[in-house]
């Protein structure tokens, strides 16, 4: 079976919403993808910029699309028809989102892979993208025709490709974490230099966005740490303690020099390690806040997905892990 890759026309869109709904039911994450007209309004903005490969029959049989972040961009919604499957496709069109990122001048890319299976997993890690960090339990439950139904929240591995990588990084990391980010950032090839906790003042006010997602998902990205902060978290927390949300994760900079102050306040609270989202200003440490992991169902393809994943478990606090008095309690790197 031919095919041939190329970005999408806008006649193609229902073609597409139509292709989600035979691959994953109601259940995709995305649920603005089902929308023709919102996905038309996506494309034509460049909000989501869609490659998709076409079959012999002229038909949409993948997709995998690229959303811009500020200086980096995000490769993400990759599926394929599933007797199109095994055939090298969402590789082919993974490598043809790569290199438009390249071409736009973005700084690096990144993409949040599914742990129910390793296939975008192992395209990733073909592509030269290193492990960041998990999110624990930070998806509803996806069906995938043809390969798995599951049952309990899905998680995502975060992978990072920097097409300009900075060679030296001043970072204010907390002592218990030094060995993980090192690890970490030596697999980007990237020498940090950790800075020693700083006595300086903290600031009145916190700059941080709190995005709420469908999923019961709270996001908090702060950019600027203040003694505003933890009482606009406790009221988070409230909501996730009356289980309004499910599951809070914290995105905090590496380049704030009070980190190391308020990192105690947060792990008090019973957040624990996610990992790193890095950058070359802009280097986010993240730490998750969740009510269960199930190990079992998480699947990883790397040794370092998996020296990462078992430091997150080591880290967890009052928190049930699933079949935690099973013989295997790591998941195995496949």
């Amino acid at each position: 079976m031919g095919y041939y890759i190329r970005l999408i026309k806008p006649n193609e869109i229902p073609e597409l919403c139509n292709l989600i709904y035979q691959i994953y039911g109601d259940t995709y994450v995305h649920k603005n993808m089902y929308d023709r007209k919102n996905m038309e309004i996506l494309n034509k903005s460049k909000r989501l910029i869609s490659f998709v490969a076409i079959g012999d029959k002229e038909e949409v049989i993948a997709h995998v699309g690229l959303k811009i972040d500020g200086p980096q961009g995000e490769m993400s919604a990759a599926f394929v028809k599933k007797e199109y499957r095994r055939q090298n496709i969402l590789y082919d069109l993974s490598e043809q989102v790569v290199q438009y990122g390249k071409q736009l001048g973005l700084e690096a890319i990144y993409v949040m892979s599914i742990t129910s299976h390793i296939y975008s997993q192992k395209v990733a890690s073909k592509l030269g993208f290193k492990d960041c960090a998990f999110l624990i339990s930070c998806m509803e439950p996806m069906r995938f025709k043809g390969i798995i139904e599951k049952t309990v929240r899905e998680s995502l591995k975060v992978t990072y490709l920097f097409y300009d990588k900075p060679d030296y990084l001043k970072l204010y990391i907390p002592s218990s974490l030094q060995k993980v980010l090192n690890l970490i950032y030596t697999n980007l090839r990237i020498n940090v230099k950790p800075m020693p906790e700083s006595e300086e003042s903290i600031w009145e006010k916190s700059e941080i966005n709190i995005t709420y997602t469908d999923a019961s998902i709270c996001y908090i990205d702060i950019n600027r740490l203040g003694k505003d902060l933890l009482e606009e978290l406790d009221k988070v927390i409230t909501q996730y303690d009356n289980d309004y949300i499910s599951s809070i994760y914290l995105y905090i900079r590496l380049e704030d020099s009070l980190v190391h102050k308020f990192y105690e306040e947060f792990t008090r609270r019973n957040f624990f390690f996610a990992g790193i989202m890095p950058g070359k200003k802009n280097n986010r440490l993240i730490l998750q806040k969740v009510k269960e992991i199930h190990p079992d169902s998480i699947k990883i393809n790397s040794s370092i997905g998996n020296k990462i994943f078992q430091h997150i478990l080591e880290s967890k606090k009052h928190i049930t892990l699933a079949n935690e008095n099973k013989k295997h309690r790591y998941p195995k790197v496949i």
